[in-house]
């Protein structure tokens, strides 16, 4: 029973109930039932309401996940919005016939509810307020009824019969679905709904979360697909779209994950933002001509998509377009590379390659050698044999993954004799002695322009060298890199990544070049040399090319006997391995300015006995001083911000020295080590 102080009441209003009973009797004298009053009190059953009660205010019982019963008074005119939300127990409410409108998601969630019957007086069913009533299987719709949300049964996928009054001026239903008769819009439609002719355009989430819809026809005269009409339709296979559609909206079948094939009707001007988005079983779709507009991830995750094809030149594309994907796209379309953005998209048939983003014109090349049949005075032909020979350097690995390119070029002449060398290198590194001969006909065919080729690349690598060793030969041996020129190649992540490696260039006073020219000191690349125009180029002009590891040594090399090493003073951090197995290495000197030791960067340093840290230094990485089984002593500066966990993992005992109260004395404290205060 439930008690006076379980209930908070200021001026007739419930503004909280804290009692704990599950059947709740609100006191006489209460009009009105405050903004969530009972929220979240999952242990309320049944509710009973005094007389006078004129308002529910919103959330007022959303969250109560037990209520299986509320009995409301006569006068009641009021419910706010979300009222009823997540009530998932309540299976029955009986409206009064004073309330006019039903708020917005004032029963969403309520799963339980199995029959809406609106009670005549109720002239407005607001956005949502039925969404997700998953448990709903009749709906009626009284004659008092004038208006009703888009939204008001989204998501209402078990209903199995929807009737309207005859009396009813705006509403109709026919074929198990609602319809406005002003419009002609489908509001809410049945897994078993036919949609009847006089159908103008099928409203937003019409038919969202139907999920034993096995098969859609949309008849002539609809315009409009609204947004998410047929989401999560799960078993819909087959959709026949007529002519005359002009607009599909935003999510229309996202998640139809059954649907095999889509097509696009032409009349279709606009296709909405994740219109086919996870539709995972399409397998080909077809955009019309009359498209001018795709909204951004509109095929994002169709996973068996094998062919989508694009016919119109002008059409506007969005972001995403394609993510998660690997589809061929037929189009003549201006592609973006926002639109191609994370796509694993494994060829573009193409016009125009230029209309293709520079990093996906590979996979345009791809597109065209697909093709049974090439022929090479067709204008589509012409526009890629164009782009090979301008980029022959580019595409040389993808021309030798596919003999097929190779012999095309061969046959149309359009390797240009200053990358013929490079072609044939690659030729020799495959052993194919068909390749290499068909290479040396080329080459008798070019006759002298391959002569004139090596002779001004031999001339341009000898005057470059001349450069390079007058220009390093002047410079200052304690300069370090500073001041020397690096283009960086990959994406390599350990043990650092792109951006640690250039921010230390920098750091050392170098500087980086997008392209190789003349003024390249260094090309740095990652394990496998890249075929690219770059390394090309860096190795047309003898520019040395070092992988990363070879880069350490360059930089480290000259210390891997030493048993006294003073690090120079152009370094700003130590990088990750820079003394790995120096196993000589008794005592380093760090310089003021090295901020951070990156990991293992003394690893197995089973000589080293200590180090004295400069104020400067702020982190020390895993595993630095791992192994270093005679290391005993550390200088630690008060600055220092971390020392990773592994840092000095096997150095059995270490005396650490530092200032009082600072990082150092807590880091010995923590690892039970002596602390000496400086």
């Amino acid at each position: 029973m439930s008690k006076p102080t379980d209930f908070h009441i200021m001026s007739g209003e419930l503004v909280k109930y804290n009692g704990r009973d599950a059947e709740v009797v609100i006191p006489y004298g209460v009009t009105k039932i405050g903004d969530r009053a009972f929220r979240h009190r999952r242990g309320v059953r049944s509710v009973t309401v005094p007389p006078g009660l004129w308002c529910i205010g919103d959330f007022a019982f959303s969250g109560c996940s037990s209520l299986t019963e509320i009995r409301l008074q006569d006068g009641l005119k009021s419910i706010g919005e979300y009222a009823f939300l997540n009530c998932t127990s309540l299976s029955r409410i009986v409206l009064p016939a004073s309330v006019k409108t039903l708020s917005e998601g004032v029963f969403r969630g309520c799963t339980s509810i199995t029959e809406v019957v609106v009670p005549d007086g109720v002239t407005s069913i607001e956005d949502e307020a039925f969404c997700d009533c998953s448990g709903v299987r009749k709906l009626y719709i009284p004659e008092s009824v004038e208006h009703i949300s888009s939204s008001a049964f989204m998501g209402c996928g078990n209903i199995k019969s929807i009737t309207v009054s005859e009396k009813n001026p705006a509403y109709y239903s026919k074929n198990g679905c609602l319809i406005e008769k002003a419009t002609g819009t489908l509001l809410r439609g049945c897994n078993d709904s036919v949609i009847p002719a006089g159908v103008r355009s099928i409203a937003e989430w019409a038919f969202s979360n139907c999920r034993e819809k096995r098969s859609i026809v949309v008849p002539e005269g609809v315009g409009e697909i609204g947004r998410g009409a047929f989401w999560a339709c799960l078993s819909l296979k087959e959709v026949s779209i007529a002519a005359g559609v002009k607009e599909i909206g935003p999510d229309a079948f996202y998640f139809c994950r059954e649907l095999r094939r889509i097509d696009v009707p032409e009349g279709v001007v606009t296709i909405g933002d994740r219109a086919f988005s996870d539709c995972s079983s399409a397998v080909e779709i077809t955009v019309p001509e009359s498209t001018v507009s795709i909204g951004s991830s509109a095929f994002e995750g169709c996973s068996s998509l094998k062919t989508l094809t694009i016919p119109n030149s002008a059409v506007k594309m969005g972001e995403s377009l394609f993510r998660g994907i690997s589809p061929i796209i037929v189009t003549d379309a201006q592609l973006t590379a926002s639109a191609l953005k994370k796509s694993r998209v494994r060829e573009i048939r193409t016009n125009d390659i230029y209309k293709v983003p520079t990093g996906y014109r590979l996979a345009a090349i791809k597109g065209l050698f697909s093709e049974e049949e090439i022929d090479p005075c067709s204008a589509r032909v012409e526009n890629h044999m164009k782009y090979l020979k301008d980029n022959a350097a580019k595409i040389i690995r993808e021309a030798f993954g596919n003999v097929k390119i190779l012999i095309f070029m061969c046959e149309n002449m359009l390797i240009p004799a200053k990358h013929l060398g490079a072609y044939m290198e690659e030729a020799e590194k495959t052993g194919d002695t068909e390749l290499l001969a068909m290479f040396l006909d080329y080459a008798n065919k070019l006759g002298d322009a391959v002569n004139r080729a090596e002779e001004k690349k031999e001339a341009d690598s000898e005057r470059f060298m001349d450069e390079w060793f007058k220009r390093n030969s002047e410079r200052d041996e304690n300069s370090g890199i500073s001041g020397l020129c690096f283009v960086v190649s990959g994406r390599k992540r350990r043990p650092y990544s792109h951006a640690e490696f250039t921010e230390y260039l920098e750091e050392c006073g170098a500087t980086l070049g997008t392209s190789v020219s003349k003024k390249t000191d260094y090309f740095v690349f990652d394990e496998e040399e890249p075929l690219t125009k770059n390394a090309l180029r860096a190795r047309e002009l003898d520019i040395p090319l070092l992988t990363r590891e070879e880069f350490d040594l360059m930089i480290c090399a000259k210390y891997r006997d030493e048993k006294y090493v003073e690090v120079p003073r152009w370094v700003k951090r130590i990088l990750p391995k820079a003394f790995f197995e120096c196993g000589k290495l008794e005592s380093v000197t760090i310089p003021e300015g090295v901020k951070s030791i990156g990991s293992s960067a003394f690893e197995h340093c089973r000589e080293l006995t200590g180090i004295a840290l400069p104020d400067s230094m702020e982190f020390i990485g895993d595993w630095a001083f791992a192994f270093c089984s005679k290391f005993n002593w550390i200088r630690i500066p008060a600055g220092m911000k971390k020392i990773s966990h592994f840092a000095f993992f096997f150095c059995r005992s270490l005396t650490v020295y530092g200032p009082a109260g600072s990082f150092a004395e807590q880091f010995a404290k923590e690892n039970n080590w002596r602390f000496i205060a400086e």
